[in-house]
């Protein structure tokens, strides 16, 4: 729909807590992905960067995330909420849209589950694929991988 502009460092709506989504289902929540990948997409054909962007990056004070990760089908989080980490850590280094010329190392736990709505229900997935009670379409991270029954 919307390349918007991402807001950068220092700017005060980046540390604002976002607002917890009550309809994941409604129009403007569907507009408000579209807006997020429209501006990834610009972001990562002009700076090679960005894996995500957050509602709040755009100045949208929502729990809202948006993932295109490479091999994965376009990914929208509403509400997403990590159930469990790993105690072990990885170092990796990183970047952020928020951040344009700061590259980092940063510190990140080996495996988190998150549980999260997409735009028509509550799912689950672990970054290593873990098995669980829930049925599973595919292992490992994606949007198909965990579903919560309903």
């Amino acid at each position: 729909m919307a390349i918007r502009t991402v807001l950068q460092l220092g700017d005060p709506g980046l540390r604002e807590i976002a607002k917890k989504v009550e309809d994941p289902t409604a129009p403007a929540v569907g507009a408000l992905v579209e807006d997020l990948a429209d501006t990834l997409a610009y972001w990562r054909e002009t700076t090679g960067y960005g894996r995500g962007i957050a509602a709040p990056q755009i100045g949208a004070n929502w729990r809202v995330i948006f993932l295109r990760l490479p091999g994965e089908d376009p990914w929208p989080l509403v509400n997403p909420v990590i159930t469990e980490q790993s105690k072990e850590t990885i170092v990796v280094w990183d970047t952020c849209l928020s951040f344009l010329s700061i590259f980092m190392q940063v510190e990140r736990h080996r495996e988190i589950t998150v549980r999260y709505q997409d735009l028509h229900k509550e799912r689950e997935f672990n970054t290593e694929g873990a098995e669980s009670t829930e049925s599973t379409e595919k292992k490992g991270i994606g949007p198909k991988n965990k579903e919560k029954a309903e």
